[in-house]
């Protein structure tokens, strides 16, 4: 089983102790692959003031050229990994960014240009996208396939979710049959434990360890235990200030020694979409 760290919300708010405090005793062995948002706007979220939560005003990363420097330090190094999260994770007329009403070309824009600008200012790759709040909408499906960005996060198959063809029917139909025979046993919840393949574009769930609303851990370790049987792959959803939490730090130290005693292999989130024997074939324990 291979094991991913999945950190949302990094952006221009971030300090570098932000992350420190969170990751410092844990990233040299359990690496993180942080979400971060190129140009965040103003917005209601826990990684930013309340007195900025509304306005026009947007932050690019360079704004905060001690996080740069953290950043590319932590890339160098092997601690951490970035992945693209949105462009100004704005909502509009209560859709998150990706899920609202702008159109297929402008998300590709926004995705190309946040995607150019990160790899420039931190000299690394992305080849991951994050959506925040983990919605999307058809237009966003389309401007992922144009880019080939891979996912972090599942998305409806319904017709008007994704349009039908050759290309959703067999992922489709893979991961029902996966859950049909996996449900006879037992299995708790509808996630499916490896890649899928989806109009030039693979995507992978993820699990969420929150506090609002509040994840249970029982959950979470029953899903880690149950991927680990099938010889799947765990990708954990956070965010770091909301491990400032210790409840929830100590819930993250719990779900890491229970994967380490299965023997997971602590990898980046990209590392996810490499194909195995397990993900090639997704029935294995059919």
């Amino acid at each position: 089983m291979r094991f991913a760290i999945r950190d949302d919300d990094t952006s221009y708010f971030t300090r570098p102790e932000d992350l420190e405090q969170v990751y410092r005793h844990i990233w040299d062995s359990h690496p993180v692959s942080l979400g971060v948002v190129p140009f965040h706007g103003c917005a209601r979220s826990g990684a930013i003031p309340e007195v900025l939560w509304s306005g026009e005003e947007a932050f690019p990363l360079d704004g905060n050229p001690a996080l740069v420097s953290f950043l590319k330090g932590a890339i160098e190094k092997g601690r951490v990994s970035i992945l693209l999260h949105g462009f100004d994770h704005v909502d509009r007329q209560g859709h998150p960014e990706f899920s609202s009403d702008l159109g297929r070309d402008e998300l590709a824009r926004r995705l190309a240009h946040g995607r150019r600008y990160l790899e420039d200012l931190l000299a690394t790759t992305i080849n991951t996208f994050v959506p925040p709040h983990n919605e999307m909408s058809p237009a966003a499906l389309g401007a992922i396939e144009e880019l080939a960005l891979d996912v972090l996060g599942t998305f409806s198959f319904r017709p008007n979710r994704r349009p039908l063809s050759a290309s959703i029917v067999q992922p489709m139909l893979r991961r029902r049959l996966f859950l049909w025979r996996q449900r006879r046993r037992g299995w708790r919840g509808d996630f499916y434990p490896f890649p899928l393949h989806v109009e030039g574009h693979r995507e992978m769930a993820c699990h969420n360890l929150n506090r609002d609303p509040l994840c249970s851990l029982e959950d979470l370790l029953a899903k880690l235990d149950q991927t680990c049987e099938v010889g799947g792959d765990f990708c954990l959803a956070t965010h770091y200030w909301e491990l400032r939490d210790p409840l929830l730090a100590e819930w993250l130290e719990r779900i890491l020694q229970r994967a380490t005693a299965a023997g997971a292999r602590f990898v980046h989130a990209d590392a996810l979409f490499a194909e195995t024997e397990a993900a090639s074939r997704g029935e294995i324990a059919a």
